[in-house]
C-alpha cells in the first residue's frame, strides 16, 4: 500500500508545470536557441530553466 506522503510526491510530480518570464511576468514559450530552454516573446528574451518563475497547475488556481 502506498503512504500518503508518496502519493503526494507523485501527483506533484505528475502535475504540469508552467514556465513565467522573470522580467514581464507572461508565459513562456519554448526557445528554439542552443543553450536556453525558454523564450518570451514580449520582451525578446531567452532564459535557461534557473532563470524563470515555474508554477504548477494547482498554483494557477489558487491565483484565480
Amino acid at each position: 500500500m502506498m503512504s500518503l506522503r508518496s502519493f503526494s510526491f507523485i501527483k506533484l510530480m505528475n502535475m504540469k508545470k508552467i514556465y513565467y518570464c522573470p522580467i514581464c511576468g507572461r508565459e513562456l514559450i519554448k526557445s528554439e536557441i542552443k543553450g536556453y530552454s525558454f523564450q518570451c516573446l514580449h520582451c525578446d528574451e531567452d532564459f535557461t530553466e534557473s532563470e524563470v518563475i515555474i508554477k504548477n497547475e494547482k498554483d494557477n488556481e489558487k491565483e484565480k
